[in-house]
């Protein structure tokens, strides 16, 4: 039986790989894990079913953390992206601060224990 003009075969090697090709190209759902300290902050404030929403947006710009929310403006970028008014954007961007604060300061009680053994042996 002959193929018709510009249909590929499913058994042939070419559709397969086209087949492959456009599951890489299309675009993945982001994973709400991947920012951290999202899900925490979105159900302390009872927000949960934002979370898709402030998954993507948080996605699409690239942050990898609630932490990297505070640099310009994206706190306040994604409350106005959540359609949230103004007291409910107030306590987001407060909550983010809060974790990002306590990111930090994590970050460096880790530092300094890691500088105060320097050179010691253990």
């Amino acid at each position: 039986m002959d193929a018709l003009p510009g249909v590929v075969p499913e058994n042939s090697g070419k559709g397969a790989a086209a087949t492959a090709e456009d599951e890489q190209r299309a675009p993945t759902k982001p994973d709400v894990a991947e920012i951290t300290d999202l899900r925490k902050i979105m159900s302390e404030l009872k927000l949960e079913h934002k979370l898709p929403v402030a998954a993507k947006w948080c996605h699409d710009k690239g942050a990898q953390s609630v932490h990297e929310l505070l640099i310009d403006d994206y706190a306040e970028q994604l409350a106005k992206e959540l359609q949230l008014r103004e007291i409910p954007a107030k306590r987001f961007i407060r909550a983010i601060k809060f974790h990002s604060t306590d990111f930090s300061c994590q970050s460096e009680k880790s530092t300094l224990t890691v500088s105060l053994f320097e050179g010691q042996a253990l």
